[in-house]
């Protein structure tokens, strides 16, 4: 008997993919009605005759709530959507899932995920009070690739065995500079080699509430065993770097620890005009939401947090939103993020080394990089030793597959003085310009809110507060190798921060700590010489209980932080000097306007701390400045 439901193939999901975004919209959410049809046993005919869309239901090819695993019939139930996509360019498709808890299982394949789309186009995932219940720690949830118009809302993801562990401290020897750490039940094993490779980062909590722990470090680089000790308790070695802090670690606090890598709850590679909405995501092994070199990504009116009722200290071992690359950027908006192992949000391009220079330096030798390049584009050449901007070029011609992420030769218009092997090459035309973030609450969270590089782009309205880091830092990480370096046409506005930087190393660190925090740095994080950053206007901002400064302006032309409401509660911990309200340095055209300020500390912090390099900068109507 032939199959209904045709075997999808390699060629027709790339027929899928020529679709650009000239293709027919995707359908609106299924009703209750629709996605609860689990005696469907085939493709159902769009309501209202729709002629080109076809909905799916996950129950025709044998998915059951409930069941020991869904997955294989999830999977043939998206392949038979995709096939369906792909056989015409005005065809879209639903994939139905029913109220309840779908169990998904390993695959049996070296894939990072448990559920793919790869190279489809104009597929909605439908979920109706549905929650996807991942059985395999070490697979990341959902990935969506090289592919166009897909969207996912609905959902719930959560794993049954939790990719991190948690346990409380037995024992404490500072003359070894150890810790004794009794895993909780439920949580996995640190012999688990693939989840825990015996050196990481994990972070202090108050055992009993499962909050980070307040006044401390807040994270420790360690090193641990294969196996336990006798007594079935790990034996935690603290990093030199962080035994100066060794007397915040007690008996009686938690740990958790948890893996860190390529494995996220929904992940996008090369994808164009993807729409996850209303979404839960309880954990994940990386990021919840990671958009790699993907295009005008929306993120709306979803929450990444831990199961209520759970016991879990942490939601994902890394941040809320992860997004590089791409020529459009993102909107994150309407969202909550608590209980993060890493940042709220990510914003940036990485980069690729300059590996030659030929053609009297005309021709760059790139390195293989994730960072895409195309004629017409603008790269920007950065010295990788302080993050110096030697200068931009145009490019004229591309030699190689800039999406197969090997070594490139690309021309460009003209020489940029001093470009020397080694430096690091950002492409500025493919850094997520034009994204929005809008009324997102980020709380509670290992890392701080909003890690911005991109331009062109609006923050506003988003509640920040009880973070272990920073608020708002528009700055470049050349230890990490994001950037670009420099941010232009932002404007921030109507955001509240309260009571960041818990962990207490980082209310000085670095000299620019702040709420709000616009700067240059080298590797090291000290101050950069160039002014990178233009055209900044920060405005009607509220922040209580700032660290070193509530906001600082440095490294920039044309920047302004007008109508800032400050509160210092007598309580909030006092930093290394400079510290004031307002920092300023390295700046052009700089204004700071129209601040009201409540400092209930004694002695009272300075209205304004001005560094080196100010040319044409004003302060007005600054209480004490």
């Amino acid at each position: 008997m032939s199959d209904p439901h045709p075997t999808i193939t390699r060629r027709t999901l790339l027929v899928g993919t020529a679709v650009g975004a000239g293709g027919a919209a995707l359908a609106a959410p299924a009703t209750a009605a629709v996605a609860g049809s689990a005696g469907a046993v085939g493709p159902v005919a769009a309501a209202g005759g729709a002629p080109f869309r076809k909905d799916f239901p996950v129950s025709s090819r044998g998915a059951v709530p409930g069941q020991p695993d869904s997955g294989p019939a999830i999977r043939q139930t998206i392949a038979d959507a995709a096939a369906w996509t792909a056989a015409a360019a005005k065809n879209t498709a639903r994939v139905l899932f029913a109220p309840g808890t779908y169990r998904v299982g390993d695959d049996g394949t070296p894939s990072w995920y448990a559920i793919e789309l790869t190279e489809t186009a104009r597929i909605a995932l439908v979920g109706d009070r549905t929650e996807i219940l991942l059985l395999d720690p070490h697979k990341g949830g959902i990935a969506i690739t090289r592919s166009t118009r897909v969207s996912v809302s609905g959902i719930t993801l959560d794993y049954e065995t939790p990719p991190f562990t948690q346990g409380v401290i037995r024992a404490v020897d500072p003359d070894t500079a150890t810790f004794q750490l009794e895993l909780l039940p439920g949580f996995p094993s640190l012999a688990d080699r693939a989840l825990f490779g015996g050196a990481g980062y994990g972070t202090l909590h108050d055992a009993a509430t499962g909050l980070f722990k307040r006044g401390v470090q807040s994270t420790f680089a360690v090193s641990y065993p294969a196996a336990p000790d006798a007594d079935g308790r790990w034996t935690f070695t603290v990093d030199p770097a962080h035994r100066g802090r060794l007397a915040d670690i007690a008996v009686g606090d938690g740990f958790a620890t948890g893996y860190r890598g390529d494995r996220n709850g929904i992940a996008l590679h090369q994808s164009v005009d993807t729409t996850l909405e209303d979404l839960v995501i309880h954990a994940a092994p990386g990021a919840a939401v990671i958009s790699n070199n993907s295009e005008a990504t929306v993120l709306r009116r979803s929450t990444v947090d831990v199961r209520a009722g759970s016991d879990r200290w942490i939601s994902t071992n890394a941040d809320g939103y992860h997004h590089h690359g791409g020529r459009r950027g993102p909107t994150v908006t309407g969202n909550r993020f608590a209980r993060l192992h890493d940042d709220g949000m990510n914003v940036y391009s990485q980069l690729r080394a300059l590996d030659a220079l030929s053609a009297g330096g005309t021709a760059l030798h790139l390195a293989g990089g994730s960072a895409e390049v195309a004629v017409g584009d603008t790269l920007q050449i950065v010295r990788s030793s302080d993050g110096t901007v030697r200068g931009t070029a145009t490019v004229t011609a591309v030699q190689g597959d800039p999406r197969a992420a090997t070594p490139l030769v690309v021309t460009v218009a003209s020489v940029v003085p001093g470009a020397a092997v080694g430096d690091h090459v950002f492409n500025r035309s493919y850094s997520a310009s034009g994204f929005t973030i809008t009324d997102n609450t980020i709380e509670e969270t290992r890392g701080l809110g909003v890690r911005m590089k991109a331009s062109n782009g609006v923050i506003s309205g988003n509640r920040l507060s009880d973070l272990t880091n920073w608020g708002i830092w528009i700055a470049n990480d050349t230890a990490y190798g994001e950037g670009p370096i420099g941010s232009e046409n932002l404007v921030v506005t109507g955001n509240v921060i309260r009571r960041i930087c818990l962990d207490q190393t980082l209310v000085p660190w670095p000299s620019s700590s702040a709420a709000i925090m616009l700067q240059h740095f080298t590797a090291s994080y000290t101050p950069g010489v160039s002014r990178v950053h233009r055209n900044i206007a920060i405005s009607d901002n509220t922040i209580e209980d700032a660290p070193r400064f509530g906001v600082y302006l440095g490294a920039a032309t044309n920047a302004t932080a007008a109508k800032t409401a400050i509160t210092v509660t007598a309580a909030n911990p006092r930093s290394d000097q400079p510290s004031a309200h307002f920092g300023l340095e390295n700046l052009k055209n700089g204004l700071v306007i129209r601040a009201t300020i409540a400092d209930h500390q004694s002695p009272p912090r300075a209205a304004v701390w001005r560094g080196p390099n100010l040319q044409n900068t004003t302060v007005l109507h600054v209480p004490g400045a």
